[in-house]
């Protein structure tokens, strides 16, 4: 019972600091703010984390929880099949960016931040690193299916469709009109051509 108080405890300080970092900005998201959030003292706090920065790094942690997008593609055993599944992760991918504009703004201070703080930069390489594995891992099975030629690097095309959504994620922050679904779709049917 207490490690299940323990733990709730512990997340609402990562959701109280996650809305004032959105609200705020990483700096003035003081430790003190977040204790008025959750109702509790500064010493609770560091029970808990180490420092502000432990904090934050929980929330990217928690932001970039295991996403394993290669999963759903395990049981693809046709090309026309992979094909419908690689358009729709695209799409599910760009959905979850339009949906939380607090999401938005702790990203561009996650962004900002990892210039100063080299454990958020290493944690952030490490999970883009992983996500960039994910993309690569489902070209693979891309080519074990004979859905992408045999000549075809994976590894290339794995970057490539992860700058893309990085780079979607910043448009759909900016609020540009843009068409991200469009744009994934004439991606995927000229870098991945699908025999």
């Amino acid at each position: 019972m207490a490690t299940s108080k323990k733990g709730e405890t512990r997340q609402r300080i990562i959701e109280a600091a996650y809305r004032l970092i959105a609200k705020y900005g990483y700096d003035k998201a003081s430790v003190s703010k977040i204790c008025d959030e959750v109702g509790i003292t500064k010493p609770s706090v560091y029970y808990y984390f180490d420092s502000k920065e432990d904090i934050f790094l929980a929330i990217l942690d928690d932001m970039y929880a295991p996403r394993n997008y290669d999963e759903q593609f395990r049981d693809v055993t046709n090309v026309s099949e992979f094909r419908s599944q690689l358009f729709a992760l695209g799409h599910s991918i760009i959905a979850g960016f339009h949906d939380d504009q607090e999401r938005h703004n702790v990203l561009a201070e996650i962004d900002l931040q990892s210039t100063r703080i080299p454990a958020l930069a290493n944690l952030k390489a490490s999970l883009d690193s992983e996500m960039v594995a994910s993309f690569d891992s489902i070209l693979k099975r891309g080519k074990q299916i004979g859905a992408l030629g045999e000549h075809f690097d994976t590894s290339i095309a794995a970057q490539a469709l992860f700058i893309l959504s990085a780079g979607m994620s910043q448009t759909v922050s900016n609020r540009e009109e843009i068409d991200e679904d469009a744009v994934w779709d004439w991606t995927i049917e000229r870098l991945l051509p699908i025999e």
